[in-house]
């Protein structure tokens, strides 16, 4: 399943996804937002017009932070929250604004050819006094101008399960490994997540488990993986049973399933049977013994 983007768009959001306001008479900076759909391998510029609303000639420095809301849906703005923030770089790391003058500041965007078309990243081209030595600079003081970048492409996410079967054909004991091999398909790296369904022969849910699949999984990769079941927990008859993994991956929510089957002998028969399998064999060979001894009549 995929969506396409298409273009190269700059214009100010028509609706709010991020508040943001200033006090009066402060730095500003405009437009507040932007939203910029670029393809990768491709650069592009941002202009956003600052105004130094002061008496005097003031320094600025620019910078590029990373944004997510908070739970109320407000911006928090920080660095290292998003890798887009090494796209984008300012003109100069310091410019210099007359009194009371605005002055068109550029930001050059250059997205790598490996970026990944699908969820915006959201960044605050971010404007600040220039701090003396030693000093620092709060966020009250700074302005920023929101942009939602949005990488363009097809957005596939296709996860398959290549390999899904028990370690052996019938299983004693408690613990029950198996063996999994996951297929990202797709053009995009997805997250997983996984549980696994224990069923009877005739498909009676027994008991569902957690699957741990680990992080992301990268668009083109296989990840092979060995999970262990303590099933002797809840499965203490020897029996024929299924034994299902479903595993939810991307955005969209999609799953893949796979299933198996398994002879299950619980430890604490397997000595007796095998007890009674080696007299059966035993008494079979005797009689046959015996049989062929008998003088023909």
């Amino acid at each position: 399943m995929g969506f396409l983007f298409r273009g190269i768009v700059i214009s100010v959001l028509a609706v709010s996804f991020f508040s943001i306001s200033y006090p009066a008479q402060a730095l500003t900076i405009s437009p507040a937002r932007h939203k910029l759909a670029a393809a990768p391998g491709t650069s592009h510029i941002l202009i956003v017009q600052v105004t130094n609303p002061e008496a005097q000639e003031r320094s600025f420095s620019l910078s590029v932070w990373g944004a997510i809301q908070d739970e109320t849906g407000r911006p928090v703005f920080g660095m290292g929250m998003d890798r887009a923030e090494e796209w984008l770089t300012p003109e100069a790391p310091v410019i210099t604004i007359a009194s009371r003058r605005t002055r068109a500041v550029k930001f050059l965007v250059q997205i790598p050819a490996d970026a990944e078309p699908g969820s915006p990243h959201y960044l605050g081209l971010m404007v600040a006094p220039a701090a003396a030595p030693g000093a620092t600079i709060g966020l009250a003081v700074q302005a920023v101008s929101l942009l939602e970048l949005q990488i363009t492409g097809i957005v596939r996410e296709a996860v398959t399960i290549k390999q899904w079967n028990s370690a052996a054909l019938s299983l004693a004991g408690g613990q029950w490994p198996f063996t999994l091999v996951l297929e990202n398909a797709g053009t995009v790296s997805v997250p997983i997540t996984g549980q696994v369904l224990f069923k009877s022969w005739s498909g009676r849910l027994l008991k569902e488990a957690p699957l741990s699949l680990g992080n992301r999984l990268l668009a083109g990769a296989t990840r092979s993986l060995t999970p262990t079941f303590a099933a002797g927990d809840f499965i203490r008859l020897p029996g024929w049973y299924q034994v299902e993994a479903r595993v939810r991956y991307g955005v969209t929510g999609q799953e893949a399933r796979a299933a198996t089957s398994v002879w299950y002998l619980p430890a604490a028969i397997v000595t007796p049977v095998v007890i009674i399998i080696l007299g059966l064999i035993a008494f079979a060979v005797r009689f046959l013994i015996k049989l062929r001894r008998r003088p023909l009549v």
